[in-house]
């Protein structure tokens, strides 16, 4: 897996111009791929450590690589921005930010994985016999993996496919290339962190889910653990919802500090609903994972692109929309993509779940005659 993301970080980087060119028709990009072409590298490393901590069953490391990770591109980000007054940053140079930020957070994931294996697992695996294992055993592993790696790799085409449809779709709309520039530019690295951002509380308990999603499922204990992943989804719930408020109150005077425009905020009102969807289907999918549906989640991963494709591409180009419409695209699609979830999770094991189901009150039942 690392030797096959080197040869491609390598060829990204070798090509990061001709590359930038033919998919977005701007040099600008060159620059931000070498970045991304760097960071493949330290993410495939990341990826590989969380399966062997996985494996071992510590879970704590993980949760804190997250966190970590989450961190180091904040830091940096913010240092940046709030370190004396700038002028207005251009396009450019707020893209080279972001990418270098993506790179340290990266890094940093990395580092903090790498010291916790060199200094709490190695030492205790020292005099641990290591067992050679055959390639007929690796064969079922790896047949039950390539779901969930076809899911990661539509996935990946998925988001390069709307980076390069977007400004396509906004052409049609009569719009000229500077001003695509500038609306991609408020949409993806302005607004869209708003909406990212109230999902760090929750990322490293995502990573915890599927370790118990597993172990309740050898145990047979699944009623029981579903009932604690009720309150955790009604927990989530009620956080999104009042993140969502804080951000519709306070968008301005944060875009302002950090931006020194509030722009960005105009596709707040359209982005914002799909934060209480993303925030409980990142909490829904470990646990099918756990569950063993992975065929269910390459499913759901072409439904949900399918739909989230088709709305983008009937109402970003027209002028009433915009990228609003892409907006709309996300939300409706995760909204879709947690229905789906909820029945192959909570309607499938735990049978007789309500619609209500995540606020349990017996002002919600009905009295029987």
């Amino acid at each position: 897996m690392t030797a096959t993301a080197s040869i491609v970080s390598g060829l990204l980087f070798l090509f990061a111009t001709p590359l930038g060119v033919f998919l977005y028709n701007d040099l600008r990009t060159g620059p931000l791929l070498k970045y991304y072409a760097l960071a493949l590298i330290f993410h495939c490393l990341c990826l590989v450590y969380r399966g062997y901590f996985h494996g071992l069953d510590r879970v704590a490391p993980l949760a804190f690589a997250d966190l970590t990770e989450t961190f180091g591109e904040t830091v940096f980000i913010l240092l940046f921005l709030l370190t004396g007054p700038r002028p207005p940053l251009r396009v450019e140079t707020a893209g080279r930010i972001l990418a270098i930020g993506f790179l340290l957070g990266e890094v940093t994931c990395f580092t903090a994985l790498f010291l916790y294996d060199r200094y709490r697992i190695r030492p205790s695996l020292v005099n641990a016999a290591a067992q050679p294992v055959s390639g007929r055993k690796l064969l079922p592993l790896l047949r039950s993996s390539f779901p969930l790696m076809a899911q990661q790799l539509i996935l990946s085409l998925a988001r390069i496919a709307e980076s390069i449809l977007l400004p396509k779709l906004l052409a049609k709309g009569g719009l000229s290339q500077t001003q695509i520039a500038h609306d991609l530019g408020e949409y993806w690295e302005m607004a869209t962190p708003f909406l990212l951002f109230p999902l760090f509380l929750f990322s490293p308990v995502s990573t915890l889910i599927l370790p118990a999603t597993a172990r309740a499922t050898v145990k047979n204990k699944l009623p029981v653990y579903f009932q604690k992943l009720r309150c955790l989804l009604g927990g989530a719930l009620l956080y999104s919802l009042g993140a969502c408020l804080l951000l519709l109150k306070f968008a301005r005077p944060l875009s302002l500090l950090l931006y020194r425009t509030t722009n960005a905020t105009r596709y707040l009102p359209y982005l914002l609903p799909a934060l209480p969807f993303i925030i409980m289907n990142n909490l829904l999918i470990p646990v099918a994972e756990g569950l063993g549906k992975q065929l269910f989640l390459l499913r759901a991963t072409l439904v949900l692109i399918f739909v989230k494709t088709g709305l983008t591409a009937a109402f970003v180009p027209l002028p009433a929309f915009g990228l609003a419409g892409a907006a709309w695209g996300l939300t409706i699609s995760q909204a879709l993509l947690f229905c789906l979830l909820l029945k192959e999770t909570f309607f499938t094991v735990v049978p007789g779940t309500k619609w209500f189901f995540l606020f349990k009150t017996k002002f919600l039942h009905l009295p029987k005659p």
